[in-house]
């Protein structure tokens, strides 16, 4: 399978975000910032990614980024761009635009992914390059997880509350995705359903103590 993509991946302060994620009280921001590591880790991993732009200004991620880089992790095909402060469609606009100066199929792809696995990056976009414009669902049926492009012009990132409606009005093809890649995680019930699937970093953070 041919490495064509370049995937953009936003990641919020991680000291203020999943604020929902509120009850693992002075974990919550190593777990944030161990659902992004754990996600990205899944698009480092899959064979038809060729780059991944990763959108953030958190100092943590950024060093956690560039060790692993060092230490001759896949990461290193990495490239951080620093966030411009103007929201999570802006990040994605920022990322996509620097893609799009060197590659022909972009997507966008949130960070809180925990249990993704690098087959389902794989399986998704090889039915995404048939699309120009395509997007998975998150598990609650009203958001996007991912949105991918074969055109990167046709990317209109739209992410937050009933995101899928105003992607698939643009024309987005809706993706089969492995339930893995649909389980954003908000609350910690999330936690819960993932279980097992959790990638090691949040499960290691998730097993100091009892899920809320």
């Amino acid at each position: 399978m041919a490495a064509r993509w370049t995937i953009v991946v936003p990641v919020k302060e991680t000291a203020v975000g999943k604020s929902r994620l509120s009850a693992f009280g002075a974990d919550r921001p190593s777990l944030a910032l161990a659902m992004a590591l754990d996600t990205i880790d899944a698009v480092v991993g899959s064979a038809r990614v060729s780059d991944v732009i990763v959108v953030s200004s958190d100092r943590s991620l950024v060093a956690a980024l560039g060790a692993l880089a060092r230490e001759g992790s896949g990461v290193a095909r990495v490239q951080v761009l620093p966030d411009g402060g103007t929201g999570l469609d802006g990040a994605l606009r920022s990322g996509i635009a620097l893609a799009s100066r060197t590659t022909s199929y972009v997507a966008a792809l949130t960070a809180d992914l925990p249990g993704l696995r690098a087959d389902d990056v794989d399986d998704v976009l090889g039915v995404a390059e048939q699309h120009r414009l395509g997007v998975v669902a998150d598990a609650d049926g009203t958001g996007t997880t991912l949105l991918t492009a074969t055109e990167p012009a046709a990317l209109d990132p739209q992410f937050g509350e009933r995101s899928l409606a105003a992607h698939r009005a643009q024309g987005a093809v809706l993706l089969d995705a492995a339930p893995t890649l649909r389980r954003d995680v908000d609350v910690p019930a999330h936690l819960v359903e993932l279980g097992a699937a959790l990638g090691v970093r949040t499960a290691s953070i998730v097993a100091r103590r009892a899920v809320p």
